[in-house]
């Protein structure tokens, strides 16, 4: 359970096998990419595949929550590097950790509770996808760009601050106490 939980490459970044609609054009059969792509990506596609439109933010008279995935078949189809360009990026919260995928790069901020340092570190996830290279110092600019669109985004959607002393293993840690 605890590696399905971890913002770093497990648990959240996994093989996608993809087989394309018969008659379809694909050039990307037979080949291997470490190119991001999120869940969400996968019905948007399958509509796009079908021609069907998603309809948005109403279906059949009723509000519905317009879908954050793209599709990738411009990627499938080999006309775009990428399943998503920096601007499409996509946020991530999980126990009051946090991160940010915008192009190559991972923002990321794991709580001291949760075995991180509380801070915000930027990873190249194409060049370095286990995340072991910080490139904080590097790329200040880029770092700071991707918190502001995650602290946007976690306005956005309401999230709710998580005390930097809980963990979901032991409740509320007792930093005074000594072991």
């Amino acid at each position: 359970m605890v590696e399905v939980v971890h913002w770093r490459g497990g648990g959240v970044r996994v093989p996608l096998i993809v087989i394309p609609p018969k008659g379809q054009k694909f050039v990307r059969a037979d080949q291997k990419t470490n190119a991001y792509a999120h869940v969400k990506d996968l019905p948007i596609t399958i509509l796009d595949y079908a021609g069907v439109e998603h309809p948005q933010t109403a279906y059949e008279g009723r509000k519905i929550v317009a879908p954050s995935g793209v599709s990738m078949r411009k990627f499938l189809e080999g006309s775009s590097p990428s399943p998503r360009t920096e601007e499409q990026w996509v946020a991530f919260e999980l126990f009051g950790n946090s991160y940010v995928v915008a192009g190559d790069y991972k923002a990321i901020r794991v709580r001291t509770a949760m075995y991180g340092d509380g801070e915000w570190h930027l990873y190249d996830i194409k060049k370095d996808p286990g995340e072991t290279r910080p490139l904080d110092a590097e790329y200040p600019d880029q770092l700071e760009k991707m918190i502001t669109i995650y602290e946007q985004y976690a306005k956005d959607k309401g999230i709710v601050p998580v005390a930097d002393n809980w963990s979901p293993w032991h409740g509320f840690i007792d930093e005074n106490k000594q072991n």
